[in-house]
């Protein structure tokens, strides 16, 4: 879940496809926690910290969030 949705997909660094799967994510007291992304090459991932990769990992919610948010502002501005 992200943001109270399922998570869809994300991107990888050349962003010419979709990978479904590769992250899961919860809130726990208003901090997003991620276990470790599910992708090929991610056993070579050291860095516990995976806010680098944010945009890749949740890469199609963040986009639909953006619609939504960009709908609603043109709802209350017209």
């Amino acid at each position: 879940m992200f943001l109270g949705k399922p998570i869809k997909a994300g991107v990888l660094t050349n962003f010419n496809k979709l990978a479904k799967g590769v992250a899961e994510a919860k809130i726990t007291d208003k901090v997003l926690w991620t276990a470790k992304p599910k992708m090929f090459g991610s056993f070579l991932v050291k860095n516990p910290n995976y806010h680098i990769g944010d945009y890749n990992l949740y890469y199609v919610n963040i986009r639909e969030n953006v619609i939504e948010r960009m709908k609603a502002y043109k709802n209350e501005v017209h």
